[in-house]
């Protein structure tokens, strides 16, 4: 008598999926430093999040005043969703709008992964130079030719 044995195997054996992403955490704000003086468009750069399985873009937001940062989109100044993931430990957005003289702005980022958006990191203030008026040149001044003391010239 001939007996086959057949032998199952209980549990997975198969291959390991990866396991899910962590909770995403906040990018940390990089340049423009916390109340920085900038130029009339800086560029804003924050440290890439720590490494997840995912592809990962970054979300900016720039605003004239703090509250405006966490009230309604209508109030930023500016504001960027999506940009790529700088390969460099770093990404930047490029301000493309003109900032005004002497004013002081605000700004935060936050990253989004597998269409999950983490939390917005802490906010870091700007701000842009005053620009000095140049003082005026004299070109030239024109009077009559004849003055007598104690009289007003028109000049």
């Amino acid at each position: 008598m001939v007996a086959t044995l057949l032998l199952i195997a209980c549990g997975d054996n198969g291959p390991v999926s990866p396991t899910p992403p962590g909770p995403l955490t906040a990018p940390t704000l990089s340049s423009p430093a916390d109340d920085a003086v900038v130029p009339a468009q800086p560029s804003l750069i924050v440290n890439n999040v720590a490494a997840q399985v995912a592809a990962r873009t970054y979300d900016f937001q720039v605003a004239d005043s703090q509250a405006a940062l966490t009230g309604p989109a209508e109030g930023l100044f500016a504001s960027a969703t999506g940009i790529a993931e700088g390969t460099n430990g770093r990404t930047s957005y490029d301000l493309a709008r003109d900032l005004q003289v002497g004013r002081r702005y605000y700004w935060r980022s936050r990253v989004t992964q597998a269409g999950v958006a983490g939390p917005w990191s802490g906010s870091f203030r700007f701000r842009t130079a005053f620009v000095a008026n140049a003082p005026p040149v004299i070109q030239a001044i024109t009077a009559s030719s004849r003055t007598e003391p104690n009289t007003d010239v028109e000049v």
